[in-house]
């Protein structure tokens, strides 16, 4: 009967403590990294994607609409918003009215952030955009930087040694006007099977052209790792990495490829210097340029020497010290704490018990043994018949 006790209350335990992982662990899945879930204009349409990392979008609306609905959608209720710009807009096509939607939050865990809006407005006001080429361009299989924008044309990605093609590497992208057509060519030197150079850079020309022969030229580069044991070489390296201007501490070596940065709550944008060693030496820095509340970010430095023969990956992972920064919410803390006191005070109950019972036999066997020592005594005691 004991043993089944015993063992009744090892399973309890057993199945809270598992149920408060998973808890857990599910609350940890389902934290948003961002407070606005979309942003939407009334009768007008994005031509790229609304994304909550990506703070500039161009929209073009139907000329015989005069009033400007903007609509967000919060991750969190709490979040507040304020949205700047004129709310009756011109319906001619070569109109343009911006609009800010600064989104803050009330919790104090994420900064103050602003989302631009380029609203055209007209049939032909996609015409009339003073700009051309791509909307939207990102690398799937690549690690790409930096983050897409209209003032940009230059572009990196760094592949794993396996990703050998352009086609491999999944390059995504998305025309400002659907009848623009996209020219990609090569302007590098490829393997004689087609496949990108190992450990070397390799560019590659996205040249849009309109129907009327406008056009407008991106330059991609493709880094594909090479297969090697080390991400270092001794002719491309670094002599120092700063971050925030040396407010974040890293512990760095020449020879040191990856680094394991614990960074400051109060760090929220990340500002990466690396320098090196050679002058002529080109290095570029790819990855996140913000922190994220719960997750690591991650960084990595392209160093490659002038002929380009020879290149060194350092690779940064940052996160915060999650030891005094909360991942949960308070309700989901409490359940938490729930969950882990039921399991102490089944464990302490079943241990209390335990511990009466046997104090109580300790108590039992003791009068025991001295009611017989007792009769010993009177027996002894006794006159002999």
């Amino acid at each position: 009967m004991k043993q089944n006790r015993i063992k009744i209350t090892a399973r309890i335990s057993v199945l809270l403590m598992l149920f408060s992982v998973l808890f857990m662990q599910t609350a940890a899945a389902e934290k948003k990294s961002y407070m606005v879930e979309k942003i939407s204009v009334e009768n007008g349409y994005f031509l790229n994607d609304f994304e909550p990392g990506v703070y500039y979008y161009d929209v073009i609306m139907s000329s015989f609409t005069y009033n400007l609905a903007v609509s967000v959608e919060l991750t969190d209720p709490r979040f507040e918003y304020e949205i700047s710009g004129d709310d009756e807009i011109t319906a001619s096509s070569d109109s343009e009215n911006v609009v800010t939607v600064s989104v803050h939050d009330t919790l104090g865990q994420y900064e103050t952030v602003e989302y631009h809006l380029n609203v055209y407005v007209g049939n032909d006001a996609i015409k009339s955009i003073p700009w051309t080429g791509l909307s939207y361009l990102d690398v799937e299989n690549g690690i790409f930087s930096p983050q897409f924008s209209r003032y940009r044309i230059t572009y990196y990605a760094i592949l794993e040694n396996n990703i050998k093609s352009f086609d491999e590497a999944d390059v995504n992208y998305r025309t400002i006007n659907p009848d623009d057509t996209v020219e990609i060519k090569c302007r590098d030197e490829l393997n004689s099977d087609g496949t990108l150079k190992e450990g070397k850079r390799t560019e590659f020309e996205l040249k849009v052209t309109e129907s009327n022969g406008k056009s407008k030229t991106y330059y991609l580069n493709l880094y594909r790792k090479a297969h090697i044991t080390s991400s270092i070489s001794d002719t491309a390296i670094l002599s120092n990495i700063k971050i925030n201007g040396g407010e974040v501490n890293v512990p760095f070596s020449e020879h040191k490829a990856y680094y394991d940065v614990t960074v400051p709550n109060s760090v929220k944008n990340l500002d990466i210097q690396a320098y090196p060693a050679d002058r002529s030496d080109m290095v570029q820095v790819i990855g996140a340029e913000s922190m994220n509340d719960s997750d690591p970010v991650f960084v990595n430095i392209l160093v490659t020497s002038p002929s380009e023969d020879t290149y060194s990956i350092y690779t940064l992972r940052l996160s915060y010290n999650n030891f005094f920064t909360p991942k949960y919410s308070l309700f989901q803390m409490l359940i938490c704490i729930l969950l882990l006191g039921s399991v102490l005070f089944v464990i302490g109950f079943f241990a209390a018990i335990f511990w009466i019972k046997r104090k109580t036999r300790l108590k039992t066997d003791t009068t025991l043994d001295s009611n017989e020592v007792m009769n010993d005594v009177e027996k002894e005691n006794m006159p002999t018949v």
